[in-house]
């Protein structure tokens, strides 16, 4: 072979090599391999106790034309074989999910679909487990405990059994006693029915709340991502009351609870909502009458920290 015709031949391979390299870096991207953004922040609350809320944030590739859908897949932790799917249409959220058993602990696990049958790389998940609400006592009432000076009652049982709900208690009852009201002078405390300043002649089990409240519109409104005994939370229930009268604002508090039912070594958790009075303040009513309203989600299994916990 020639000198000119070797200098050819060289310059043709690096030319196809220039154009090769050029076409693989600034080439368009495959639109049968484009893959979405995963959605992100995927949260829950329970509902009742076969229904739960998932609540996420959107994915950033929904405006993208090749956008499809959400696809959750959840199982019972432990029980990976057989998944539970359901499609989520762009624009649910929350989702809700039901069919579920209280005191199962799922695992939801949630991505984003292109049409061109790739998903996001990535997922969003959480555990979660549904939870009973109580809005009455198992004498079909509101839950209101009054104050002191009322002939009705200022405890709560938080979960009466034998009857499958929450029940209000007076002071001879008071072996009973969960969590109470104690409404004197200018201070409206509520918690443990141990630290309220009742003199009882039966001393009430030891009833645990979370140091942290959290506020709240409606129970409905309260999505997390943790369990209630997660991280430092479990460190954090003591006996004690919280004085509504400095909790500021116009929602309501939530506060976490735990405590073991009697003859039991393991920890029930529930969540109690004390509902504000759009008038203001906490208080309903007039004296000797006044109370509180109360709303309760409860976790009647047995060491599942699944109640319905709110964010921070």
């Amino acid at each position: 072979m020639s000198y000119s015709k070797l200098l050819a031949v060289l310059f043709a391979s690096l030319l196809m090599g220039f154009l090769v390299t050029s076409c693989t870096e600034d080439g368009p991207t495959d639109p049968n391999s484009e893959k979405p953004a995963a959605p992100t922040n995927l949260m829950a609350l329970s509902v009742n106790e076969t229904t739960i809320h998932l609540k996420y944030d959107i994915s950033s590739s929904e405006q993208n034309t090749l956008f499809q859908d959400y696809f959750l897949s959840y199982w019972v932790v432990g029980e990976t074989a057989n998944p539970m799917t359901m499609a989520v249409a762009k624009g649910v959220n929350p989702i809700a999910v039901t069919g579920l058993s209280e005191g199962k602990i799922y695992e939801f696990q949630l991505v984003a679909r292109y049409t061109n049958n790739e998903n996001s790389a990535a997922s969003a998940n959480v555990k979660w487990s549904p939870a009973s609400r109580f809005e009455k006592t198992i004498y079909n009432e509101d839950i209101n405990l009054f104050e002191r000076a009322s002939l009705f009652a200022s405890g709560l049982q938080i979960y009466y059994g034998s009857e499958d709900g929450p029940r209000t208690r007076t002071t001879g009852n008071s072996a009973d006693w969960d969590l109470g009201v104690m409404i004197d002078g200018s201070t409206v405390k509520f918690g443990s029915a141990s630290q309220l300043g009742f003199n009882f002649n039966n001393q009430p089990q030891p009833t645990f709340m979370l140091t942290d409240h959290f506020l709240a519109n409606a129970f409905n409104d309260v999505f997390d991502s943790r369990a209630m005994d997660d991280g430092d939370r479990n460190t954090k229930y003591t006996e004690h009351t919280v004085d509504l009268t400095n909790v500021t604002g116009n929602q309501n508090i939530i506060v976490y609870v735990r405590k073991y039912q009697p003859g039991k070594t393991r920890y029930n958790y529930a969540k109690i909502m004390i509902v504000r009075n759009p008038a203001g303040g906490f208080l309903y009513g007039t004296a000797p009458n006044r109370h509180i309203k109360l709303e309760i989600s409860y976790q009647k299994v047995e060491d599942v920290p699944y109640a319905k916990t709110a964010s921070n």
